[in-house]
């Protein structure tokens, strides 16, 4: 009798108080762990060998997680306290960045654009000096190197989930509201690059995009926003990265960039479902960006896309040099921009390419048939002077 009174006695008020107290003593306790415990990630990451702190970062999760965890360094950026996030920024991209590899520089970061490009993250300025750290503190041929790494596949989220997922070179620098910082890492990129010696030396082709990538504007000769014939392989051929299988491209446009880069972003859209993949894309005029007093001197080549084959003139009345791809691959080898082989490539890839486009409208037997016409043309025309080995089987 005296056990059960003295359980009765025991309010059901004062059990869950004493329970509640215990857990603030517990939460008052965690949170006064000092910063120097040596279970905080910033602490590990500060400590750890080179080998392992470069294993830490570069070790991925499993398939179909989360974008913000795909990788470690993903994972300790989204998970961490802003407090913590802050220190493991400067180990990372300061303290230890002399230790991290070319490859988790650039997944570093990627981790930083994917929460540059959230509308939660509160910690912009600290994001944003991080990876301008991580720039600034790569130098030569490294540099060229991380920001081909930028762009490349591996480090991007997978296109099965949506369209161009953002985060190329052009939008880490120029998306920083501070000028000071872009000034700096401007200055950083362009002094890095005279230093640089490549060979063969490194080719970055700058395309426009419609009626030059796929007809999408004045040509009607050709189905609308399909790939010209010839153009992917042309690009592959003729432009050099560094340790990328993709073509260095960049895509200029002169269409609105629209509030938050919609326009931008709906043209790297386009050019993702056509299979390009990282397409990088700078918006601006013709005046602005297409200016051959400023680049003169790093212009290797022009390749102006014929749309109006019958009239013997441009535009502005000069004489026509280039017509379709066939052509331009052509006016490459004798610049010495592609190999003879290359040039069996671009010309086969657009006799296939072009059998295998479909035409429409009442005369589109007649539209496909003259697009070869234009292509044999221009095969016997370069033929007379070199003969192209074939590549059929």
């Amino acid at each position: 009798m005296m056990r059960v009174a003295s359980v009765a006695s025991i309010s059901t008020w004062k059990f869950a108080a004493g329970r509640i107290k215990r857990k603030w003593a517990g939460m008052k306790q965690a949170s006064n762990v000092p910063l120097t415990d040596d279970k905080y990630c910033h602490n590990i990451l500060a400590e750890a060998p080179p080998d392992v702190l470069n294993g830490i970062l570069g070790a991925t999760s499993p398939e179909g997680s989360d974008s913000f965890c795909s990788t470690m360094t993903g994972f300790m950026l989204h998970t961490c306290s802003s407090v913590v996030r802050s220190r493991v920024l400067d180990v990372i991209t300061h303290e230890r960045l002399d230790d991290i590899n070319l490859t988790n520089r650039g997944i570093i970061i990627r981790a930083i654009q994917q929460h540059l490009a959230s509308p939660l993250n509160r910690q912009k300025p600290d994001f944003q000096k991080a990876a301008f750290n991580v720039i600034k503190g790569t130098y030569g041929s490294d540099l060229t190197r991380l920001k081909e790494v930028i762009n490349s596949d591996f480090l991007l989220p997978s296109h099965d989930h949506g369209g161009f997922h953002g985060g190329d070179l052009h939008q880490l620098i120029y998306g920083c509201r501070d000028l000071t910082q872009v000034v700096s890492v401007a200055q950083h990129i362009a002094v890095e690059a005279l230093k640089v010696v490549q060979s063969p030396p490194l080719i970055k082709i700058l395309s426009d995009i419609d009626d030059t990538l796929f007809a999408g504007w004045v040509d009607a000769r050709y189905p609308g926003h399909t790939l010209y014939p010839g153009v992917t392989t042309l690009f592959q051929c003729m432009s050099r990265g560094v340790d990328c299988s993709n073509p260095s491209v960049t895509f200029l446009t002169a269409r609105p960039r629209g509030w938050f880069s919609f326009g931008r972003n709906l043209t790297a859209d386009h050019l993702v479902s056509l299979g390009l993949a990282n397409p990088t894309v700078l918006n601006g005029s013709v005046r602005t960006g297409v200016n051959p007093k400023k680049i003169a001197g790093s212009v290797l080549g022009t390749f102006i896309h014929d749309i109006n084959p019958s009239s013997p003139l441009t535009g502005d009345g000069g004489a026509k040099a280039d017509y379709n791809y066939a052509a331009a691959g052509m006016i490459a080898f004798e610049l010495g921009l592609i190999s003879k082989e290359d040039l069996a490539l671009v010309v086969q890839s657009c006799r296939d390419e072009l059998d295998m486009m479909t035409f429409t409208g009442w005369n589109s037997t007649q539209k496909q048939a003259d697009r070869k016409q234009e292509l044999f043309n221009d095969c016997d025309r370069f033929d007379s002077k070199h003969s192209i080995p074939s590549t059929s089987k």
